[in-house]
C-alpha cells in the first residue's frame, strides 16, 4: 500500500523470518542483496530510485555488537552497489533492535543517505500471532511510511531544485540582492 500510495513500483527483497543476522528462511540482509535464492544471482538491472528496509525483529535476542556490525555491512554494501540512492529505515513496529539501528543509522555521518522512520507512535493493530499486522495494521503503517517518505521527497526536491536553479548559495543571494527575484528560493 505504501508503495501504491507513492506511485512507485515495488520489488521486494524478502524472506520469512530473515533480519539483519538471522537467516531466516533462506538469507541474512546482506547476502539477499545480491542474491534473490541460493542459486540465483539479484539483477542488477533493477535500481531502485529509493529503498526501504524493515528488519531487525527477527534478531532480537541477538547479541547487539554483532547485530551493528552486520547492518553496518549491509548498509555499506547497499550503498556500494546503489551509490546515492535514499535508504529509508523502517523502525520495527515493536520496537526491537531500535536503539541499534538508531545507532548504526546516524553515526558519524557515514549514511547520510539513510533516514529513520519511526514507528513508535503508529496505532498499529496485530493479526492473532501478535507479531504481523493485520489489515488495518498494514494500511496504518503503508500510510504513515508513505507520508513520511513524500515530505523526504519534497525536501529533497527543494535542495535540488536549488542546486538545478543556482548552483550555489552565493550565486542565489546575488541574483536575489541584483535582481529581486527567483524562480525558487529555499533557506533552511
Amino acid at each position: 500500500k505504501s508503495a501504491k500510495a507513492l506511485e512507485s513500483i515495488p520489488y521486494f527483497i524478502g524472506y520469512g523470518a530473515s533480519g539483519i543476522v538471522s537467516d531466516g528462511s533462506f538469507a541474512n540482509m546482506l547476502s539477499a542483496i545480491d542474491n534473490l535464492s541460493a542459486t540465483r544471482k539479484e539483477s542488477d538491472s533493477v535500481v531502485p530510485s529509493e529503498i526501504v528496509i524493515n528488519h531487525g525483529y527477527n534478531d532480537y535476542g541477538r547479541d547487539s555488537e554483532v547485530f551493528k556490525n552486520e547492518l553496518r555491512r549491509a548498509l555499506a554494501r547497499l550503498n556500494e552497489k546503489y551509490p546515492g540512492t535514499p535508504i529509508y529505515y523502517v523502525i520495527p513496529f515493536a520496537q526491537r533492535m531500535a536503539a541499534e539501528i538508531r545507532e548504526v543509522c546516524s553515526s558519524d555521518g557515514q549514511f547520510e543517505n539513510v533516514r529513520i522512520i519511526e514507528t513508535a507512535d503508529y496505532n498499529m493493530t496485530y493479526a492473532n500471532d501478535g507479531i504481523h499486522p493485520n489489515a488495518a495494521g498494514h494500511s496504518e503503517a503503508a500510510k504513515n511510511i508513505a507520508e513520511y517518505i513524500k515530505a523526504a521527497r519534497l525536501e529533497t526536491k527543494k535542495y535540488d531544485d536549488y542546486i538545478i536553479y543556482r548552483k550555489s548559495l552565493q550565486n542565489t543571494n546575488h541574483k536575489l540582492l541584483s535582481e529581486k527575484s527567483l524562480n525558487i528560493a529555499y533557506y533552511g
